[in-house]
């Protein structure tokens, strides 16, 4: 299924469905998986993606520098310099 302006909210692959919520500005903002499970995504002003939270609930971070380029991530106390 489609929404009005196209974007996939909702497919389904072998009986089991995936769904999508996007927010004002096009972005995804949380799937959901085939079992009920919740990814939800957070991003900055400038369209980044900053944070995402996975289906385990695991929270994972991301930093960029002033260009946009991906400067550091962060998952769970561990931390990769790009």
């Amino acid at each position: 299924q489609y929404d009005a302006w196209g974007k996939a909210i909702c497919t389904t692959q072998g009986g089991l469905t995936r769904s999508m919520e996007y927010d004002a500005a096009g972005r995804v903002i949380r799937l959901t998986s085939e079992n009920g499970s919740h990814t939800t995504f957070r991003y900055d002003v400038l369209d980044r993606l900053i944070q995402e939270t996975g289906f385990d609930g695991r929270t994972q971070r991301y930093h960029h520098d002033l260009t946009g380029k991906l400067i550091r991530s962060e998952d769970e106390g561990l931390v990769t310099h790009w």
